[in-house]
């Protein structure tokens, strides 16, 4: 399999009132096609930052990041902007729909950013897909927090990327809801041999990747492989 991520001593810091605060120091790791991570740490210890560090949505103080052999700490603000809208997706715990859209309308957005041809088809296809057929003409307000992260699945998978970031993708959804949402999405990962990487505190979510990656005062102090059972 080949490497589709990649990070080498990334360092990353940020302006206090006290002085320079290191968010990231010195974290390496590499990814191959398909793979899923999961990165765990109490909070403040850095997943987040190094989920946006990784998607190129922050650069690094120092080190580099690579994304399918480029080297995205060398790319400009909107050549990286291009890269993730051609293959990157995205999940968040606040769901991050467009308010005024509609399901419909929220998922066919990349899709007519990537110059998809039928965005508005393909997105009704994805939508029932998910279960969520009756529902696409539905605002975000109109829908449950399960379905506002079932239409951001769809969001995230329509454009079929080879990464996908997940930020606590199951902190604002119940047991029940987060584990059919998850059954969902470790199936399209499956699906497409997405390469995924998710900041979670939720050790069942975790323990459902790959790869456990553990974050402590912003330093990379386990990578651990996740036997599965036979």
């Amino acid at each position: 399999m080949s490497t589709v991520l990649s990070a080498h001593s990334i360092t990353r810091e940020v302006q206090t009132e006290s002085g320079n605060l290191r968010i990231l120091d010195d974290v390496s790791l590499s990814l191959k096609s398909g793979e899923s991570l999961a990165i765990q740490g109490a909070s403040g210890s850095g997943k987040s930052t190094l989920l946006g560090v990784l998607a190129g949505l922050d650069l690094p103080e120092s080190g580099k990041v690579f994304v399918n052999g480029v080297d995205i700490t060398r790319l400009g603000e909107d050549e990286r902007a291009n890269l993730r809208a051609n293959s990157v997706g995205f999940v968040f715990q606040s769901f991050c729909l467009i308010e005024d859209l509609t399901a419909l309308e929220n998922v066919a957005l990349p899709l007519e950013l990537f110059g998809h041809q039928t965005p508005g088809e393909t997105a009704s296809d994805w939508l029932g897909r998910l279960g969520l057929a009756d529902r696409k003409k539905h605002l975000p307000k109109q829908l449950s927090g399960g379905e506002q992260q079932r239409v951001a699945l769809c969001r995230a998978f329509a454009v079929r990327p080879m990464l996908l970031f997940a930020d606590e993708p199951t902190a604002n959804l119940d047991t029940s809801t987060a584990s059919a949402m998850l059954d969902q999405l470790f199936a399209l990962q499956q699906e497409l041999n997405t390469t995924m990487v998710i900041a979670t505190h939720d050790s069942s979510l975790a323990e459902r990747c790959d790869r456990i990656l553990n974050l402590e005062g912003g330093r990379l102090v386990r990578d651990d492989t996740v036997e599965v059972a036979a």
